[in-house]
C-alpha cells in the first residue's frame, strides 16, 4: 500500500517540545526562569499546519512559560506540562507513574550479601544517580 494515500486521514500533530521542537538547549537565569530554544522553521510549520486545519497539540516534561508563550504566539492552544514519574513532594504538577514502594533494590542487594558498594556521579547527577539506586527514597 502507498503511505501517500494514508496522509490524507491525518487529523493532528502531537509534539514534545524538548528535543523535538527545541535542540534540547536551555538556559536559566539567576531568577531561575528556564527558557527552552526553538527553531523559527519549527515555528512556521506549526502556524502552517494550524492554517491547514490540522489540530496541533505539544507535551512537555518540563514546565515553563516560555513554552507556553510560544506556543500561544503560533496559536497552539493545547499545551500540556506533565511529568513521567513523580521526584517528590518538590516537583508539583501531574505524573504519568508515581512513586512505588520497591523491595530488594540494587543497592540493598549488595549489601545483604555482604559487599561492598561506591558510588560516584558527577556532582550534579549524584542526587538524581542515589534517588533512583536507593528505589526513589532520598537517604543520605
Amino acid at each position: 500500500m502507498n503511505y501517500k494515500s494514508k496522509l490524507h486521514d491525518i487529523k493532528a500533530f502531537v509534539f514534545d517540545y524538548d528535543g523535538v521542537i527545541s535542540d534540547g538547549n536551555i538556559w536559566s537565569a539567576n531568577d531561575q526562569i528556564i527558557v527552552r530554544s526553538g527553531n523559527v522553521k519549527d515555528g512556521y510549520a506549526i502556524q502552517y499546519a494550524l492554517r491547514k486545519g490540522y489540530i496541533v497539540a505539544v507535551i512537555s516534561g518540563g514546565s515553563g512559560n516560555s513554552i507556553a508563550s510560544r506556543m500561544a504566539m503560533l496559536g497552539v492552544k493545547d499545551v500540556y506540562f506533565i511529568s513521567m514519574m513523580s521526584y517528590g513532594d518538590a516537583v508539583k504538577g501531574p505524573v504519568i507513574f508515581g512513586l512505588q514502594d520497591l523491595a530488594n533494590t540494587y543497592g540493598e542487594v549488595i549489601a545483604a550479601n555482604g559487599l561492598k558498594q561506591l558510588r560516584i556521579a558527577e556532582t550534579e547527577k549524584y542526587a538524581h544517580v542515589t534517588f533512583f539506586f536507593d528505589g526513589g527514597v532520598d537517604k543520605e
